[in-house]
């Protein structure tokens, strides 16, 4: 979802938190791709990013490539 709004987004750029459904816990979540790239390439990156995801496990994590950041934990951090 957030993916989706950031590359219709001029700065590239989206944030946003959910409830997951089966706990009473939110996921915060943020992605934001570099200015000088397409936003055709942007959710290219960010799409290889999610692929990293299910490798890791723990409570939350960082992913970053030269083009674009995907960051998401169960404790806010912005």
């Amino acid at each position: 979802h957030l993916s989706d709004k950031a590359v219709t987004s001029p700065k590239l750029f989206s944030k946003g938190e959910v409830k997951v459904t089966q706990s009473s816990e939110t996921l915060y979540g943020l992605v934001q791709c570099a200015l000088d790239i397409s936003a055709a390439d942007c959710k290219t990156c960010f799409s290889a990013l999610m692929c990293l995801v299910p490798r890791f496990s723990g409570k939350g994590g960082q992913f970053f490539s030269a083009t674009c950041t995907l960051h998401y934990e169960f404790l806010p951090f912005f």
